[in-house]
Protein backbone atom coordinates (compact mmCIF):
# COMPACT_ATOMS: atom_id res chain seq x y z
CA UNK A 1 0.00 0.00 0.00
CA UNK A 2 3.03 2.21 -0.30
CA UNK A 3 3.95 1.56 -3.95
CA UNK A 4 3.49 4.09 -6.73
CA UNK A 5 1.53 1.45 -8.70
CA UNK A 6 -1.49 2.41 -6.54
CA UNK A 7 -1.95 5.42 -8.79
CA UNK A 8 -2.64 3.00 -11.65
CA UNK A 9 -4.73 0.58 -9.60
CA UNK A 10 -8.29 -0.17 -8.64
CA UNK A 11 -8.70 -0.90 -4.92
CA UNK A 12 -11.63 -2.38 -3.02
CA UNK A 13 -12.60 -0.64 0.24
CA UNK A 14 -14.23 -3.21 2.56
CA UNK A 15 -11.75 -5.93 3.46
CA UNK A 16 -8.79 -3.93 2.13
CA UNK A 17 -8.83 -0.39 3.50
CA UNK A 18 -11.18 -1.27 6.36
CA UNK A 19 -12.70 -4.42 7.81
CA UNK A 20 -15.77 -5.98 6.21
CA UNK A 21 -19.12 -5.33 7.89
CA UNK A 22 -20.59 -8.26 9.80
CA UNK A 23 -23.92 -9.72 8.66
CA UNK A 24 -25.63 -7.88 11.52
CA UNK A 25 -24.03 -4.56 10.52
CA UNK A 26 -24.90 -5.04 6.87
CA UNK A 27 -28.59 -4.22 7.46
CA UNK A 28 -28.80 -1.20 5.11
CA UNK A 29 -30.00 0.84 8.09
CA UNK A 30 -28.75 2.36 11.33
CA UNK A 31 -26.19 -0.39 12.06
CA UNK A 32 -24.72 -0.03 8.59
CA UNK A 33 -24.52 3.75 8.96
CA UNK A 34 -22.64 3.22 12.23
CA UNK A 35 -20.28 0.78 10.50
CA UNK A 36 -19.56 3.31 7.73
CA UNK A 37 -18.74 6.01 10.26
CA UNK A 38 -16.59 3.86 12.54
CA UNK A 39 -15.10 1.08 10.38
CA UNK A 40 -11.75 -0.13 11.68
CA UNK A 41 -8.94 0.65 9.20
CA UNK A 42 -6.90 -2.30 7.91
CA UNK A 43 -4.41 -1.23 5.23
CA UNK A 44 -3.97 2.51 4.97
CA UNK A 45 -2.07 3.58 1.84
CA UNK A 46 0.55 6.28 1.82
CA UNK A 47 0.14 6.84 -1.92
CA UNK A 48 -2.74 8.20 -3.97
CA UNK A 49 -5.07 5.48 -5.35
CA UNK A 50 -6.28 5.64 -8.94
CA UNK A 51 -9.81 4.22 -8.57
CA UNK A 52 -11.61 3.03 -5.46
CA UNK A 53 -14.17 0.41 -6.49
CA UNK A 54 -16.75 -0.67 -3.96
CA UNK A 55 -20.08 -2.46 -3.80
CA UNK A 56 -21.29 0.09 -1.30
CA UNK A 57 -24.41 1.79 -2.57
CA UNK A 58 -24.26 5.24 -4.11
CA UNK A 59 -26.59 6.55 -1.38
CA UNK A 60 -23.70 6.06 1.09
CA UNK A 61 -21.23 8.21 -0.86
CA UNK A 62 -21.04 11.03 1.70
CA UNK A 63 -20.37 8.63 4.62
CA UNK A 64 -17.75 6.80 2.54
CA UNK A 65 -15.93 9.96 1.45
CA UNK A 66 -15.99 11.26 5.04
CA UNK A 67 -14.35 8.05 6.33
CA UNK A 68 -11.73 8.16 3.56
CA UNK A 69 -10.91 11.82 4.28
CA UNK A 70 -10.70 11.19 8.04
CA UNK A 71 -8.10 8.48 7.42
CA UNK A 72 -6.12 10.52 4.89
CA UNK A 73 -6.83 8.25 1.91
CA UNK A 74 -6.35 10.10 -1.37
CA UNK A 75 -7.85 8.86 -4.64
CA UNK A 76 -8.73 10.06 -8.13
CA UNK A 77 -12.12 8.39 -8.51
CA UNK A 78 -14.67 6.56 -6.34
CA UNK A 79 -16.96 4.08 -8.14
CA UNK A 80 -19.98 2.80 -6.22
CA UNK A 81 -23.06 0.72 -7.09
CA UNK A 82 -26.11 2.69 -8.14
CA UNK A 83 -28.84 0.41 -6.78
CA UNK A 84 -31.78 1.24 -4.49
CA UNK A 85 -30.98 -1.22 -1.67
CA UNK A 86 -28.61 -3.82 -0.28
CA UNK A 87 -31.37 -6.38 -0.82
CA UNK A 88 -31.35 -5.59 -4.55
CA UNK A 89 -27.52 -5.83 -4.59
CA UNK A 90 -27.67 -9.27 -2.97
CA UNK A 91 -30.45 -10.41 -5.31
CA UNK A 92 -28.49 -9.43 -8.44
CA UNK A 93 -25.19 -10.95 -7.17
CA UNK A 94 -23.10 -8.49 -9.15
CA UNK A 95 -20.38 -7.90 -6.57
CA UNK A 96 -17.47 -9.19 -8.67
CA UNK A 97 -19.06 -8.29 -12.02
CA UNK A 98 -19.39 -4.62 -11.05
CA UNK A 99 -15.74 -4.47 -10.00
CA UNK A 100 -14.57 -6.34 -13.12
CA UNK A 101 -16.44 -3.96 -15.43
CA UNK A 102 -14.97 -0.87 -13.77
CA UNK A 103 -11.47 -2.40 -13.88
CA UNK A 104 -11.80 -3.47 -17.52
CA UNK A 105 -12.96 -0.06 -18.74
CA UNK A 106 -10.33 1.80 -16.72
CA UNK A 107 -6.68 2.38 -17.58
CA UNK A 108 -5.73 0.62 -14.33
CA UNK A 109 -3.11 -2.13 -14.53
CA UNK A 110 -3.79 -3.76 -11.15
CA UNK A 111 -6.71 -4.50 -8.82
CA UNK A 112 -6.51 -5.12 -5.08
CA UNK A 113 -9.42 -7.22 -3.79
CA UNK A 114 -10.07 -8.78 -0.39
CA UNK A 115 -12.17 -11.81 -1.34
CA UNK A 116 -10.67 -14.78 -3.24
CA UNK A 117 -13.87 -15.75 -5.08
CA UNK A 118 -14.40 -12.17 -6.25
CA UNK A 119 -10.72 -11.82 -7.18
CA UNK A 120 -10.95 -14.87 -9.45
CA UNK A 121 -14.00 -13.48 -11.26
CA UNK A 122 -12.48 -10.00 -11.56
CA UNK A 123 -9.28 -11.41 -13.11
CA UNK A 124 -11.19 -13.59 -15.59
CA UNK A 125 -13.75 -10.97 -16.64
CA UNK A 126 -11.34 -8.02 -16.82
CA UNK A 127 -8.42 -9.87 -18.42
CA UNK A 128 -6.07 -8.17 -15.94
CA UNK A 129 -4.20 -9.29 -12.79
CA UNK A 130 -5.73 -9.05 -9.32
CA UNK A 131 -3.96 -9.13 -5.95
CA UNK A 132 -6.07 -11.04 -3.43
CA UNK A 133 -5.54 -9.90 0.17
CA UNK A 134 -7.24 -13.01 1.59
CA UNK A 135 -4.93 -15.53 -0.11
CA UNK A 136 -1.93 -13.20 -0.50
CA UNK A 137 -1.25 -13.93 -4.15
CA UNK A 138 -1.83 -12.47 -7.60
CA UNK A 139 -4.50 -14.02 -9.79
CA UNK A 140 -4.03 -13.84 -13.53
CA UNK A 141 -6.78 -13.95 -16.15
CA UNK A 142 -5.67 -17.27 -17.65
CA UNK A 143 -7.69 -19.91 -15.75
CA UNK A 144 -5.34 -22.77 -16.72
CA UNK A 145 -2.25 -21.24 -15.18
CA UNK A 146 -4.24 -19.81 -12.30
CA UNK A 147 -5.61 -23.23 -11.30
CA UNK A 148 -2.13 -24.75 -11.55
CA UNK A 149 -0.79 -22.07 -9.24
CA UNK A 150 -3.58 -22.60 -6.74
CA UNK A 151 -2.87 -26.35 -6.80
CA UNK A 152 0.64 -25.72 -5.49
CA UNK A 153 1.15 -26.39 -1.79
CA UNK A 154 0.51 -23.29 0.30
CA UNK A 155 4.11 -23.19 1.53
CA UNK A 156 5.37 -22.88 -2.06
CA UNK A 157 2.82 -20.22 -3.00
CA UNK A 158 3.58 -18.19 0.11
CA UNK A 159 7.35 -18.57 -0.21
CA UNK A 160 7.86 -16.72 -3.44
CA UNK A 161 5.54 -15.47 -6.18
CA UNK A 162 8.24 -16.44 -8.71
CA UNK A 163 6.97 -20.02 -8.43
CA UNK A 164 3.94 -18.69 -10.26
CA UNK A 165 6.02 -17.74 -13.28
CA UNK A 166 7.83 -21.09 -13.15
CA UNK A 167 4.60 -23.09 -13.19
CA UNK A 168 3.06 -20.82 -15.80
CA UNK A 169 6.05 -21.48 -18.04
CA UNK A 170 5.97 -25.24 -17.34
CA UNK A 171 2.27 -25.49 -18.16
CA UNK A 172 2.54 -23.42 -21.31
CA UNK A 173 5.59 -25.29 -22.61
CA UNK A 174 4.01 -28.67 -21.81
CA UNK A 175 0.76 -27.77 -23.56
CA UNK A 176 2.56 -26.32 -26.60
CA UNK A 177 5.01 -29.23 -26.67
CA UNK A 178 2.23 -31.82 -26.74
CA UNK A 179 0.31 -29.80 -29.36
CA UNK A 180 3.29 -29.47 -31.69
CA UNK A 181 4.16 -33.12 -31.04
CA UNK A 182 0.69 -34.17 -32.23
CA UNK A 183 0.98 -31.94 -35.30
CA UNK A 184 4.39 -33.43 -36.16
CA UNK A 185 3.10 -37.02 -35.73
CA UNK A 186 0.09 -36.24 -37.92
CA UNK A 187 2.29 -35.05 -40.78
CA UNK A 188 4.80 -37.89 -40.26
CA UNK A 189 2.09 -40.56 -40.38
CA UNK A 190 0.58 -39.33 -43.66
Amino acid sequence: MHNSVLGQSCVDIDGVLCRDPTDVENDDGARYADFLANATPLLLPTRRIGVLVTNRLEKYRSQTTSWLARHGIEYDELRMLNLPSAEERRRLRIHATHKAEVYKESAAIFFIESDLAQAEVIALKSGKPVLCIESQHVLYPDPLTQSAFLALPQRLRAKNINYWNYWKYRLLSTRLGSFFGRVARTFRDR
